[in-house]
């Protein structure tokens, strides 16, 4: 996903697209208004959007419009949903799985957008979203999302870095299984990476279980 479609998704699932239908065809914000139960796809696609535009961020000033389009996914969401006495939760019209759901939705949304902002590094942008994956189920663009794991695990400084997100991306792809077999190339170049012996037996075990699922 470039920049332009990438921006394009947040503007859609904002409502702010100008091109996209949307008396025929819903976005993560219109779910919700008026409510027809949440769609997972809509919090994945919007996550892949944000990790795909994190060189832009790299730039001392960014796009107006990309903030103005992840506020609106964050705020609109905490007023019609999440806020005590809200729309949706005064007129008990969503399920507490859902309002749980969306809360860590947010969350995730919310920080990857702030890491962005003052520039951490990928590991750090992407951890909300791989711990969220460990307990929940991987949308249809998983195989799109993978390669941001991967350059996440390419530029770790191991004096500095070797920590909780190696694990926790390592223990993902395991369990992704047959998802990931594009990645096995990659997985095994690092598993010989002398700087990351420390994590070499968690590599190889994600490699094994890649390839026999």
């Amino acid at each position: 996903m470039d920049f332009d479609d990438a921006k394009e998704v947040l503007a859609i699932h904002s409502g702010f697209s100008k091109t996209f239908d949307y008396s025929n065809e819903t976005d993560f914000l219109g779910t919700l208004r008026p409510y027809q139960g949440i769609e997972d796809e809509y919090f994945h696609e919007i996550v892949e959007a944000l990790f795909s535009i994190q060189d832009h961020f790299k730039q001392d000033v960014v796009d107006r419009e990309l903030m103005l389009y992840l506020w609106e996914i964050c705020s609109s969401t905490i007023c019609l949903a999440l806020r005590e006495g809200s729309l949706l939760r005064r007129n008990k019209l969503i399920s507490d799985e859902d309002l749980k759901k969306l809360n860590s939705w947010i969350h995730i949304i919310d920080s990857i957008g702030r890491y962005l902002l003052i520039k951490l590094s990928l590991a750090d942008i992407i951890f909300s979203y791989v711990e969220y994956l460990q307990d929940n189920h991987y949308g249809e663009n998983i195989e799109n999302i993978i390669p941001f794991f991967l350059k996440a695990l390419e530029a770790i400084d191991p004096k500095n870095d070797i920590n909780g997100i190696c694990y926790a991306v390592l223990e993902l792809l395991a369990q992704i299984g047959s998802k990931a077999k594009f990645c096995l190339p990659s997985l095994r170049k690092l598993s010989k990476k002398k700087s990351l012996k420390k994590i070499s037996k968690q590599i190889n075990y994600a490699i094994l279980e890649i390839e026999k699922s």
